[in-house]
Formats: structure tokens, C-alpha cells, sequence
């Protein structure tokens, strides 16, 4: 593959010049952002420290589940992490480029601490106690999406998952800090019967509440299990008024689960 090739979500390449030097970070946001469904380089950056808040990621090793186009990966990579793992199946089939454009940023930023690897948590074969920061947004309800649905009140169902969180655990040293960003079913829209205008194309079944997630950390390795509501960029001028969980039911019921390994 051409390391100087990007290709965006239709999959069309679009060419970049040679790079002499490394990236900066400013640069990275820019073309990221026009790569990615973010509508500005401010947006990109936004979402970056949200997920990372409170989060020392100098000198640290991290992994990100389900890492996509690597947005998460090159910001750490960018922010001093020691070394960056990011897990993505490539999938026969698919479109998205996600894959694509995370070789091609790995080039382009001349970040050698960050690297892809094609497999999900299952297939990895994680070192033991090697991560300082674990990172998963938006892909935990994609690591069994047959069992997902059902973890609330199916033994099997979090069984399969108690195993998942087993083996990310003993993949991080102890006192790692675990992030988890998603969305929760528990939301207006869905249960009125209309789409949500925030998230319109998202299977609202397959989110899990927060209490429910807390209740399979606390049980498989980890504790200090501190639950928060995240302010999106486009409400970030309201503050403290869209970080809460009533604000989050109206909206798109994102949340943010920060944990550390016992």
C-alpha cells in the first residue's frame, strides 16, 4: 500500500505530498477530521480529550479496542505514550477504509510507538500486565454482538463478556486505568418509537447501561468504577448542563466508565 495515499469514508484516494519530517499534531487533527466524519479539526481534538480526561498518557503503553481509523492511537501517540496498540479486524468485505487510513496515518505521522494490529481482543494474544491505559469507544457492544443484548439478565450472556474482561485485566498492569465510552439504551427517542435525531442509524438494543457494565467490571478485575456523562462539542458552551445523565437521556446517552485494574 502507498503510504502517501488516504483514502476517506467512500474509499476514494486522495494524494499527500511526501513528508520530509514529522507530523504535528495540529496537522494530524486537520487531515483526521476531513477523514473521519468530524466536521472540524476542533471537533476531532474535543473528543480526544474527553476520552483521555484525567489521563496521563506520557511514557505509558496503551491499547485501544475496536480503534478504527486510529483517531485515539495517534493522539496518544502524539500526547508521549511509550508505545500504542491499536485492535481492528479487517473484516472481508468492508468498506469503511478505517483500516486503510490508520496504515497510511502510521506513515504519514512518522509515529513508530503506534501500531495496528488486525484482530479482535479474543484473537490477540495480549502480554500479560503490559498496558497503563486501556481504551474502548464505541466498539464494547461489538465484541459478541450475539450475547450483548441479553447481558442484563442472561447468565451466558455475561459469561462470554466475563471472559473478554478477564482477558483485557490480565492484560494491564495493576492500577491500569480502563476507559469505556458508549451509549446506553436507556434513552428518549427508542422508547417514544421514533429515531433519535443524534444517533440515528445506532441499534439502540445493543447498548447496555452504564449499571450494568459497572456491575461485569467490579466482578472481573476491576474496581474504582467512576461513571460520568461526557459534553459533546456541540453543546460544549452549555458546561456543567450537558454533563449529566438527563441531558444524556434527551440526547444520545453517551457515557463515559473510567476503572482500574484491581
Amino acid at each position: 500500500m502507498n503510504v502517501n495515499t488516504l483514502r476517506s469514508e467512500s474509499s476514494v484516494p486522495v494524494d499527500l505530498p511526501p513528508r520530509q519530517e514529522p507530523m504535528k499534531v495540529d496537522e494530524y487533527l486537520r487531515i483526521a477530521a476531513s477523514h473521519s466524519g468530524f466536521k472540524s479539526p476542533e471537533s476531532l481534538r474535543f473528543r480526544c480529550e474527553s476520552v483521555f480526561k484525567d489521563v496521563n498518557l506520557t511514557d505509558r503503553s496503551v491499547m485501544e479496542i475496536g480503534a478504527g481509523s486510529g483517531n485515539l492511537c495517534f493522539w496518544a501517540g502524539f500526547q508521549g505514550a511509550r508505545a500504542v496498540v491499536g485492535l481492528e479486524p479487517d473484516i472481508d468485505g468492508s468498506t469503511s477504509g478505517d483500516v486503510q487510513l490508520f496504515e497510511t496515518m502510521i506513515g504519514q505521522t512518522g509515529l513508530r510507538t503506534v501500531s495496528l494490529c488486525n484482530e479482535t481482543i479474543q484473537e490477540y494474544r495480549a502480554p500479560l500486565e503490559q498496558f497503563d491505559v486501556v481504551v474502548s469507544h464505541n466498539s464494547m457492544e461489538h465484541l459478541d454482538e450475539s450475547v450483548v443484548a441479553q447481558l442484563s439478565r442472561d447468565d451466558r450472556a455475561r459469561q462470554v463478556y466475563a471472559q473478554i474482561l478477564q482477558k483485557v485485566a490480565s492484560s494491564m498492569k495493576p492500577g491500569a486505568q480502563l476507559i469505556i465510552c458508549n451509549q446506553s439504551k436507556t434513552n428518549f427517542w427508542p422508547m417514544i418509537g421514533r429515531r433519535n435525531p443524534f444517533s440515528p442509524t445506532l441499534d439502540w438494543p445493543l447498548h447496555p447501561t452504564p449499571r450494568t457494565w459497572k456491575r461485569l467490571l467490579v466482578a472481573n478485575g476491576f474496581c474504582d468504577v467512576r461513571l460520568s456523562w461526557p459534553v459533546r462539542y456541540r453543546a460544549r458552551k452549555l458546561g456543567p448542563l450537558a454533563a449529566n445523565p438527563v441531558f444524556a437521556f434527551f440526547t444520545d446517552s453517551m457515557f463515559r466508565l473510567a476503572a482500574r485494574r484491581r
